[in-house]
């Protein structure tokens, strides 16, 4: 800070020795182009002057993103929209963005503009790619001179903002699942058709596979198979955030199962396994999904074992369980052989195991697939 103002001293200092040497030789002079000369540089010099009093707070500055639901792998654009109340000359404004360490070792946005005497505009920073978590941004820092751009000034804008970037969606989460195993739908259906009630006439909106056929031919007249809805059926589904190179894309899987299943409102209660807390608990339709979203927006994976705390968990359940983890083999075989439970994970050398459904890692990559909005 010393440095720059005594920079700014020299340089203001230097300009009115040079506005001096211009008059004390127009004096000497007396002819008509050292004149010139000295009024022109005397009109510099007083730019400059009113310039140094033009405080860059009295600009409006914003940050306008390109999105407003931002999920992991999305490209994001960052726009300054920048007005002021009245016309004043301003030579030039330079723009320095510091991205933030949370997103990774990054190159600041830098991006220059010329206003003049614009009340107006709007500057493109640039974008950068995105990474799941709550990332705060730096005070933006701005550079700006005199008209004729002699004499710099800097100024950072205060207002930070903070961006919270949410686990990637796949819509076909299920599809994926149920490729990856015949059994789990015995798990993600978690509404029955329910007992045998009786027959009635046949209506265009009833599905084929409900025709009873025999009833049919035997009266003529087609008949359809009513049943009762038995009452729902709950699930619990675990995520054991270990520490692992596909813990995100584990992570992805776990957040898309869920989003899938608050779309189709199905009754199930979650529990996560993270560093920040032991366990998070809570019941899927009891509180806004955007809140679960944030809540798989700020996960963070543990290195320490949470087996028998996960063991003693799971054995207090009696509903069925299924498991989300980016690592099999702590997992006892109390907990693989688990009647009512399945375990999702990326190891294709478990897929021979009991109850483990075997995702392909390359479905949850983020450049392939995935809801973009």
């Amino acid at each position: 800070m010393i440095k720059k103002r005594l920079s700014f001293i020299l340089r203001f200092s230097l300009l009115v020795l040079i506005e001096w040497l211009l008059l004390a030789y127009a004096l000497f002079q007396g002819d008509s182009a050292s004149w010139f000369l000295a009024y022109f540089f005397s009109f510099v010099l007083l730019f400059v002057i009113l310039g140094c009093f033009f405080r860059l707070k009295f600009w409006k500055i914003e940050r306008h993103f390109s999105k407003k639901s931002l999920q992991d792998g999305d490209l994001l654009s960052v726009e300054l929209h920048i007005s002021r109340r009245f016309y004043y000359p301003v030579g030039y404004l330079a723009f320095e963005q510091v991205l933030p360490s949370s997103l990774g070792k990054k190159a600041p946005l830098i991006q220059v503009s010329y206003p003049f005497l614009k009340k107006e505009m709007i500057v493109e920073l640039g974008n950068f790619r995105l990474k799941r978590g709550v990332h705060k941004f730096p005070p933006l820092q701005i550079k700006t001179s005199d008209p004729f751009a002699l004499l710099e000034r800097r100024f950072a804008l205060d207002h930070k903002e903070s961006l919270t970037i949410y686990p990637r969606y796949y819509p076909g989460i299920l599809e994926k699942l149920d490729r990856a195993a015949k059994h789990h739908k015995q798990i993600l259906h978690t509404q029955e058709v329910g007992n045998f009630h009786g027959l009635r006439e046949f209506i265009p909106s009833d599905h084929l596979s409900s025709v009873d056929w025999k009833t049919t031919a035997k009266t003529g007249q087609m008949m359809s198979r009513e049943y009762e809805k038995s009452p729902e059926v709950k699930m619990t589904m675990i995520f054991y955030g270990v520490e692992h190179p596909l813990f995100e894309h584990t992570l992805r899987a776990a957040y898309s199962f869920i989003r899938k299943m608050s779309e189709q409102k199905k009754a199930i209660d979650v529990i996560l396994f993270t560093r920040a807390n032991q366990e998070i608990s809570f019941s899927l339709m009891q509180q806004p999904f955007h809140k679960t979203a944030k809540i798989f927006s700020e996960i963070e994976p543990f290195s320490q074992n949470k087996i028998e705390q996960m063991t003693a968990k799971i054995s207090k359940i009696n509903t069925q369980i299924m498991i989300f983890t980016p690592e099999i083999r702590p997992f006892s075989s109390k907990i693989i052989n688990h009647l009512n439970l399945s375990i999702v994970c990326f190891d294709k050398q478990k897929q021979l195991l009991p109850n483990v459904i075997v995702l392909e890692k390359a479905a949850f990559d983020l450049l392939n697939g995935g809801e973009n909005k």
